[in-house]
């Protein structure tokens, strides 16, 4: 005999198997989340103890973040991971600060938004860039970006100080590349305050500048496109 659906028990066992797919799915959901939610733990320890001063180890960030070391490895296979994703937590904040869009204005406007630009980047990712830099064993990932980082940086300086440059020693660009890197700009504010750093380092190329040139340009410049 042919069994007749029963409307009741069928309705039943569709709400019963809805219901198990909507707790399988948060259980899949709420799994996501516990997993970003470790991941993000483990970068903010590597970022914070790398800002400390620190070259952790994989114990320290696992300790720090409150994980395994095992948790940690699940999360980041190799130091190259590792970085790579604190990199991506930190650029969002210092993007503005590698812009290639100079401020309308003579020297002195165009100079120290530069300079606090490079101090406010130093403060938020220059530790991290030299936790990267001084890997003995650096990665072709590592060593692209450095060099990317590098060569952007540089021609920042050159389309924002464009009027000074222009009559000046080709050379120069080298030295202010140099200056204004997060190595001596991390050492100067070890000991003074950002302020006083972007002072310095003004009154620094201030006179480089007038060493090599009759006059500062005060001409307004145009903003230069990102090709």
């Amino acid at each position: 005999m042919e069994q007749r659906p029963n409307p009741t028990l069928d309705g039943f066992l569709a709400v019963i198997a809805e219901r198990n797919a909507e707790a399988a799915e948060a259980l899949s959901d709420g799994r996501r989340m516990r997993t970003e939610r470790g991941r993000t733990a483990v970068v903010e320890a590597l970022i914070d103890l790398v800002n400390e001063g620190n070259h952790p180890t994989v114990a320290q960030v696992a300790e720090r973040a409150g994980v395994s070391d095992r948790t940690v490895f699940r999360y980041f296979p190799d130091r190259e991971a590792m970085y790579t994703a604190a990199a991506v937590e930190v650029f969002p904040k210092v993007a503005h600060c590698v812009s290639l869009f100079p401020p309308d204005g003579p020297t002195e406007v165009r100079l120290r938004e530069l300079l606090k630009l490079r101090v406010e980047i130093t403060q938020i990712g220059g530790k991290l860039a030299q936790w990267v830099e001084s890997d003995d064993k650096p990665s072709d990932l590592q060593r692209t970006i450095v060099a990317l980082r590098v060569e952007h940086l540089r021609q920042q300086i050159t389309i924002w100080l464009e009027p000074e440059l222009a009559s000046t020693d080709p050379s120069l660009v080298s030295v202010l590349n140099s200056m204004l890197n997060h190595w001596p700009i991390g050492m100067l504010l070890d000991e003074f305050s950002p302020e006083e750093c972007v002072d310095a380092l003004y009154s620094a190329i201030i006179k480089m500048f007038r060493s090599q040139s009759t006059a500062l340009p005060t001409t307004r410049v145009t903003r230069t496109p990102i090709r």
